[in-house]
């Protein structure tokens, strides 16, 4: 049995549709722009086999409520990358500007 009470999520990693667009519900969006402002990084990964998100893509792209784009990071790379930073000690922010940049290889840079 727990106690206490859990330790609030840092980070999440979504499974979009296609280019980064996910559900247009309005109270998801809600839910997912709560998390973000108080300091939640959310990934916006492609669900696809092959492809990848590309921020502003479509108007209901994740982005538009804060979701950082994993480009054609897998979800795995993604979480993985999201622990490393989370786990050395980078605030939101900072995680935020450092997960679009290839660090070992895990994402092509896409202009």
């Amino acid at each position: 049995m727990l106690t206490g009470t859990s330790p609030a999520a840092k980070g999440a990693v979504l499974l979009a549709f296609g280019e980064g667009n996910g559900p247009t519900d309005p109270d998801f969006l809600d839910a997912l722009a709560a998390a973000v402002k108080a300091g939640v990084v959310l990934m916006d990964n492609t669900q696809v086999q092959r492809g990848a998100v590309l921020p502003g893509a479509y108007a209901t792209g994740l982005g538009a409520i804060g979701a950082v784009g994993a480009y054609d990071m897998t979800p795995e790379a993604s979480y993985a990358k999201l622990v490393c930073l989370l786990a050395g000690g980078l605030d939101a922010a900072a995680v935020k500007a450092e997960m679009p940049k290839p660090l070992a290889g895990e994402l092509t840079v896409i202009d």
